[in-house]
């Protein structure tokens, strides 16, 4: 039975292992040189010190497979958006255990309140990791030809895309409307999950009064609301 769980330092040998496989025999990773234990480590603990998910999932007693997401780009606009990796010991291939991992993986993002997940798979001749991505959701946004030099040869990188916290939002509002009796109370939440689930410094949700051409503020949520809670519609 497979078990999916957080990863430690116990686990970096077996992961530097895995890793550096990939790193000698495939194009899923465009280094050319195997990272020792403790460049491994210090990838391993800078993803888990932002409380993003780094995983290993153990077969048999040892560690098959290992897969984490990390930030998508470092500026700051991206920071709902994130970039999941996958390897599997070879050994262990086909059995279904990147599935656990990458279900895992998109529950824990999920749950975090990310917006994407963004994988970039390198060699576009990669079926395995296309069609793993694919089954979870994640449609092709593009290619980028030829931009990876392995093995004497080009590789592509194609890119793949998953919305997270679409669908799910929208049901919590409405959860909201039809749970809270008192108007003021249900806005109030409103705003407060609004609040929670963006990067917003505050909040306004707003009363629109068509026979009188004007709009009223309702209630704020959260610091730096705006002056003058009530004004025209054309404004």
């Amino acid at each position: 039975m497979a078990l999916v769980r957080h990863a430690t330092k116990q686990d970096i040998p077996s992961i530097t292992k895995i890793y550096a496989h990939h790193v000698r025999h495939g194009a899923a990773t465009f280094e050319i040189d195997p990272p020792e234990c403790d460049e491994m480590d210090r990838r391993r603990v800078a993803i888990q010190s932002q409380e993003l998910p780094y995983l290993v999932i153990e077969s048999d007693g040892l560690i098959a497979g290992y897969a984490y997401a990390g930030p998508y780009r470092p500026r700051p606009a991206y920071r709902f958006a994130l970039e999941d990796s996958i390897y599997i010991h070879p050994d262990f291939l086909r059995r279904g255990l990147g599935q656990l991992l990458l279900g895992k993986l998109i529950e824990i993002c999920h749950k975090k309140g990310y917006r994407q997940i963004i994988a970039i798979i390198g060699d576009s001749g990669n079926t395995a990791s296309i069609r793993l991505h694919a089954e979870f959701g994640f449609r092709t946004v593009g290619a980028l030809e030829r931009v990876g030099r392995k093995f004497g040869r080009w590789f592509d990188t194609v890119l793949m895309q998953r919305e997270l916290n679409t669908d799910d939002r929208l049901q919590e509002l409405k959860r909201i409307l039809e749970s809270v009796e008192n108007r003021t109370a249900a806005l109030q939440r409103f705003a407060d999950f609004l609040r929670r689930t963006e990067d917003y410094r505050w909040v306004g949700l707003y009363d629109v009064d068509n026979g009188a051409g004007e709009v009223r503020n309702v209630v704020f949520s959260g610091p730096g609301a705006p002056a003058h809670p009530t004004f025209a519609i054309d404004k």
